[in-house]
């Protein structure tokens, strides 16, 4: 299945290497957590997409969990 990639001016803001989760359909952050932990504290992981936001000399990969 081909997935949407996530618009990236959504995360502009967002620290490098903290994780996001997206909506389903990448039209939104949710939330932002600098750990995975801390985010599956914020909302239920099974829900959303998850991304870790790499470094802007990195290609980002999203993915599910």
């Amino acid at each position: 299945m081909i997935e949407k990639a996530p618009d990236l001016k959504l995360i502009e803001n967002i620290h490098p290497n903290w994780w996001v989760a997206f909506s389903p359909g990448y039209t939104e952050v949710i939330a932002a957590a600098e750990s995975l932990k801390s985010l599956s504290k914020k909302v239920d992981i099974r829900d959303v997409v998850i991304m870790k936001v790499l470094p802007t000399m990195l290609a980002y990969v999203p993915t599910v969990l």
